[in-house]
């Protein structure tokens, strides 16, 4: 009986493995077939710092914006202004008192990677530098999730883990990321919505590409 038992428990488990292999290859394809096309993407955002030592949240508002094959900028217009721009695999910053300054940020970076690499569609990337921990894709809610985790000790510095929050729906400036949740290696952690999503698909304009010059 207890043999028994050890084959139905592993009948279960193998099922269970192969249903989760299926739902992700489903939302990699998803993914896929929602920025396959995208040249530009932009969104405002509001991102909340939740610290373990504060009471309450630290939050600010910007824009980001992404250019294929030119980089991201992150822009805070709130509480203060920050500009920051990652390109080439390099991140500058430009404030109030300086000018396209290189900074390392680690969490940033992989931040900023992960969602380059969604957003241009190259999504074995993202399966080379994490493991997806868990899955939920709840097609009748038109909504996913997926919890990332770093593969490589560079990354593991900064992150300890990522959950990708999305949106299914036919309408391109709907469908995708929606949000975006970082945990450090201290536990804290920080929310990315991102709202108004405009998105393009064909040629762009000269002015889009000088934002990146």
């Amino acid at each position: 009986m207890h043999t028994w038992l050890k084959i139905i428990a592993c009948w279960f488990l193998g099922m269970w493995s192969a249903l989760a292999a299926a739902e992700q290859t489903s939302l990699i394809e998803y993914l896929h077939q929602a920025y396959a096309k995208v040249q530009y993407f932009e969104a405002d955002f509001t991102q909340e710092k939740h610290i373990k030592f504060l009471s309450k949240p630290l939050i600010s508002k910007g824009k980001i914006k992404f250019v294929k094959q030119q980089g991201m900028i992150w822009e805070i217009t709130s509480p203060i202004w920050v500009k920051t721009k990652i390109q080439d695999n390099q991140i500058f910053k430009t404030t109030d008192y300086e000018n396209n300054k290189k900074v390392t940020d680690v969490q940033m970076k992989a931040v900023a990677q992960i969602l380059t690499e969604l957003l241009s569609s190259q999504l074995d990337r993202v399966e080379s530098q994490f493991d997806v921990a868990d899955l939920e894709h709840d097609e009748a809610q038109g909504q996913w999730q997926v919890k990332l985790m770093p593969k490589s000790m560079m990354i593991k510095k900064a992150l300890q883990e990522l959950v990708i929050f999305g949106q299914l729906s036919d309408d391109a400036e709907k469908q995708g990321i929606s949000q975006i949740k970082i945990v450090d290696q201290s536990g804290n952690h920080t929310k990315i919505q991102f709202e108004s999503v405009r998105i393009k698909t064909d040629a762009l304009t000269q002015d889009l590409l000088d934002a990146f010059q």
